[in-house]
């Protein structure tokens, strides 16, 4: 593959230098152009390596090389690795910091993690459109999403990290920290099913149990996280984001419209969720959570919340 990187860019500089070579040079590197093909084309190692060599003191020899070409050639290799990057960002991966705790246990303050853009399909930069659908979040992912858009949320604009809890078209309720889901009972009504979660995440929930007030987010997170303050309850205390809740209160049923996802934190009592702004299109959906890393990227990271 370098060799015939190797003839490609010799025949690039050929033509842009054509008026500057003379013609006993252009026949020197075009017959040692074509000593590497033969070469290749013999799939012989040990000639290969000498012709690339030979070729490479052709070029030397015969084509000017300016500091202009330096210049041109170091930029060139800059704005090459750039758009590499903006296209891994945008379209296959994004590293993204933790600020907040309401996905504790799952991520803490200060993970970062890696977010799977392309999963749910090629989504245009900066557009809700994707142009081609994979697949659609499933229940107890972990996506990050904006919340441009959102009824309640915008006001806040910023990415979000939440679990996906409740999917299109689906009649949940909330009873006991349990996701309860209604579904036809056969005699013309509805029953509630029980929705098991997986057993790691019943483990991750209980240690967040187990934690308690130690994890709560305090009045002046909110304030410069996520840029709201806290309502006063009648005593004069400070409520805690139960006072921004609209759906998913205890026992409330509610229905997830088509095309929207119902997201929840891990940290379900320090968590500014779907249960304040309600419910999330799948077109604000950015990609899935898949690792935490330590890395640092060349290029910046986002902060989701």
């Amino acid at each position: 593959m370098r060799a015939k990187k190797l003839i490609r860019e010799t025949r690039i500089l050929l033509k842009r230098k054509v008026r500057k070579i003379t013609p006993e040079g252009t026949q020197e590197v075009e017959e040692s152009i074509a000593e590497l093909e033969r070469a290749l084309s013999r799939s012989a190692p040990k000639q290969v390596r000498k012709a690339k060599e030979t070729l490479r003191k052709a070029v030397v020899r015969h084509v000017p090389h300016t500091k202009l070409d330096v210049v041109l050639d170091y930029a060139y290799s800059l704005a090459t690795a750039v758009l590499i990057a903006l296209v891994i960002r945008h379209f296959i991966v994004e590293p993204f910091k933790i600020p907040s705790g309401s996905m504790i246990p799952t991520l803490k303050i200060g993970d970062k993690i890696l977010v799977n853009k392309f999963i749910y399909g090629l989504r245009i930069p900066f557009m809700k459109t994707r142009v081609i659908e994979i697949c659609r979040p499933r229940r107890w992912d972990v996506i990050v999403f904006t919340t441009d858009g959102i009824p309640d949320a915008s006001q806040y604009p910023k990415n979000f990290v939440k679990r996906v809890v409740g999917l299109p078209g689906e009649k949940l309720e909330i009873r006991e920290g349990e996701i309860l889901k209604y579904v036809p009972d056969g005699n013309g009504g509805e029953k509630a099913i029980l929705i098991q979660k997986p057993e790691w995440l019943s483990d991750l929930h209980h240690a967040n149990a187990q934690e308690g007030q130690r994890i709560r987010l305090q009045e002046w997170d909110y304030v410069r996280i996520l840029g709201i303050r806290l309502p006063w309850t009648n005593g004069g205390a400070r409520e805690g984001v139960r006072g921004f809740w609209k759906y998913g209160k205890e026992e409330q049923k509610f229905t997830v419209p088509e095309g929207h996802y119902f997201a929840l934190g891990d940290n379900t009592a320090s968590s500014f969720d779907s249960r304040g702004w309600g419910f999330v299109p799948f077109g604000n959906i950015k990609g899935k959570v898949i690792c935490k890393w330590s890395f640092k990227p060349p290029f910046g990271q986002g902060v989701v919340r």
